[in-house]
């Protein structure tokens, strides 16, 4: 978990998509390990920052996080 935490602040905001899979992907780790709180707050975040970003990839894996 704290390898996603410490990736997150290298990725510029130039760097959208960059940043989507390890957000994701530190969110379903925030999930798995029942901090729902953090999960939530993240996947907000997420969606948020990437509304204007047109992926199927991003799309996709918010779906799966938002079903879990």
């Amino acid at each position: 978990m704290r390898r996603f935490e410490d990736l997150l602040p290298r990725f510029g905001t130039d760097r959208l998509r960059g940043r989507a899979g390890p957000m994701i992907d530190l969110a379903e780790v925030y999930a798995a390990t029942g901090d729902l709180d953090q999960a939530t707050s993240l996947a907000r975040q997420v969606s948020e920052a990437f509304a204007d970003v047109r992926s199927s990839r991003i799309t996709g894996q918010l779906a799966q996080l938002n079903e879990a």
